[in-house]
């Protein structure tokens, strides 16, 4: 390993490290292994794993690259999250172009956009939360299920996305077929939440715009058969219109804004 203390770091202490590498949190991920991070950066574990995480927590797109070359696992479990949940968490930062080009490196590795966190939430529907519209388009294009509700709420990434209030994300989603029509658990839709949240935020032109898209979406573009990525297919548009099961009934749920922390 690093051969700082003169032996291997235990399991515990690794596990550690990488949530810490994960959360960007580089001082405190050298410090768990005794080591400066000036003197992790050129002494890193020869464990492409470990390589891996260093790379993503520094943004390096070539180390990154280079570790899932050597055999890095891209579907690397930090907790209960995987690498590319990771990645995509950090992105919210700042939606770097650094960002972007590692999940796609993650992606063309074979990072699977099914795996789902403790909470029941896919890399998709973090970036949807997220509003990294990048990413959305770039992990439904990886196959990902764009109305997917393996969370026990049973929300899906539209939903998410109207919980942000980020229109691209809406739109993107869309136009990759998304049910606007989708309830989760307490029978509120997309269109519910969006409008709970202009409610709320009436000065914020985000959700006017995010409750105009999901009442009158834009028609599903048409594809060319096998055109469409893996898993997927595309949904016939709606009449413009309200939708069924759209109002937000304060009286049946008392509405709450999404946790800060998906993951």
């Amino acid at each position: 390993m690093l051969g700082i203390v003169g032996r291997v770091p235990s399991r515990g202490v690794l596990e550690v490290f990488q949530q810490a590498v994960g959360l960007g949190l580089l001082l405190v991920a050298f410090s768990v292994l005794g080591q400066n991070p000036e003197d992790a950066a050129v002494d890193a574990s020869n464990n492409p794993n470990n390589q891996l995480s260093i790379a993503i927590g520094r943004r390096d797109v070539a180390a990154a690259k280079a570790a899932l070359d050597k055999g890095a696992d891209p579907n690397l479990k930090l907790g209960s999250s995987t690498l590319l949940m990771s990645t995509i968490q950090q992105s919210q930062r700042g939606n770097s172009k650094e960002f972007q080009e590692i999940v796609q490196a993650l992606l063309d590795k074979g990072a699977d956009v099914k795996a789902t966190n403790k909470r029941g939430y896919t890399a998709l529907m973090l970036a949807a939360f997220a509003g990294n519209s990048e990413s959305v388009e770039v992990l439904l294009a990886a196959g990902s299920d764009v109305d997917a509700r393996p969370d026990r709420r049973k929300v899906t990434a539209l939903i998410q996305g109207a919980m942000s209030g980020n229109p691209k994300v809406i739109r993107v989603l869309l136009a990759a077929g998304a049910d606007a029509d989708a309830m989760d658990e307490r029978g509120q839709t997309a269109l519910s939440y969006a409008e709970g949240m202009q409610k709320s935020y009436p000065d914020d032109a985000k959700w006017a715009e995010t409750v105009e898209l999901l009442k009158n979406p834009p028609p599903v573009p048409q594809r060319r058969p096998g055109a469409l990525p893996r898993n997927q297919t595309v949904k016939p548009s709606r009449p413009p219109g309200r939708r069924k099961n759209s109002s937000f009934n304060t009286k049946k749920v008392l509405f709450q804004p999404p946790p800060a922390n998906l993951l």
